[in-house]
């Protein structure tokens, strides 16, 4: 293998990934699909099969699932002649789990994520990022089961790992997203006092990283209120719904200044 062209592969490949995180899927897409020419061209297996699962995953966050799906079936190919370590297989396993979720094909979605962290729990060197989504996942389908002992063991073990994780830790985005899957399992839990305790910290961590006047927080905010409301707490869930209106406020007025 070529050893130059091999790094700028990797190098396309970490440009789609920090293309994805800024919301630009465009040129995520498009830094993916010079991997996948310049891969098939060498024969490297490896790294087309990452960015056939990176593709894949563009395409679910901007709703094209069903061709994200044929994707992660040719990368399944790929994973039944080895080309794949643990983690990467991991992650194959846990985004086409995250699409069934979306398919509502929940059954097939539990038992690709429970593969996910099978393969997990034999890698050598462990993904502990990607850990961490797996078991809040698994807790996010079982708290739809109603097996709710199951979904806050998931929850308090993923919580764990990222508080002890250096590359994670308490002041970051994943655990404030693991804080508003916990806050919605009590909502389902009926532990409202909880739920609301938990929310409020979910709610800071997310402002520290997305800012006090951003539209991620305002649609989180809609999403509390419509949990609370759904589940008879209208008080709450008129006050989570004030919240984001100042928020959207907010937003439209510095707009107009500019």
């Amino acid at each position: 293998m070529n050893t130059s062209s091999h790094s700028f592969r990797v190098t396309k490949l970490r440009a789609g990934d920090l293309a994805y995180k800024r919301g630009d899927f465009r040129s995520a897409m498009a830094n993916y699909d010079g991997v996948l020419q310049d891969s098939e061209k060498v024969d490297d297996q490896n790294l087309e099969s990452i960015a056939l699962i990176k593709k894949a995953i563009c395409m679910s966050a901007v709703n094209r699932l069903a061709e994200a799906e044929k994707l992660i079936f040719k990368v399944i190919t790929f994973e039944a002649h080895n080309v794949l370590d643990a983690n990467e297989a991991a992650l194959l396993h846990h985004e086409y789990s995250v699409l069934l979720f979306r398919l509502e094909r929940f059954r097939e979605g539990l038992r690709e994520e429970e593969k996910a962290l099978d393969l997990l729990r034999r890698a050598e060197y462990l993904d502990k990022e990607l850990l961490v989504l797996v078991l809040k996942q698994l807790a996010v389908y079982r708290t739809r089961d109603k097996d709710f002992k199951a979904a806050d063991s998931f929850l308090e073990d993923a919580i764990t790992v990222a508080l002890q994780s250096p590359e994670i830790g308490k002041d970051s985005l994943l655990h404030g997203q693991l804080l508003i899957t916990q806050a919605l399992a009590k909502i389902d839990q009926r532990k409202f006092a909880d739920a609301k305790e938990i929310s409020e910290r979910a709610i800071l961590l997310i402002q520290i990283h997305e800012g006090l006047d951003n539209p991620k927080v305002a649609e989180l905010f809609r999403i509390f209120a419509k949990h609370f409301n759904d589940a008879g707490q209208s008080s709450e869930a008129e006050e989570f719904r004030i919240r984001a209106s100042e928020i959207e406020s907010s937003i439209k007025n510095k707009a107009r200044r500019w």
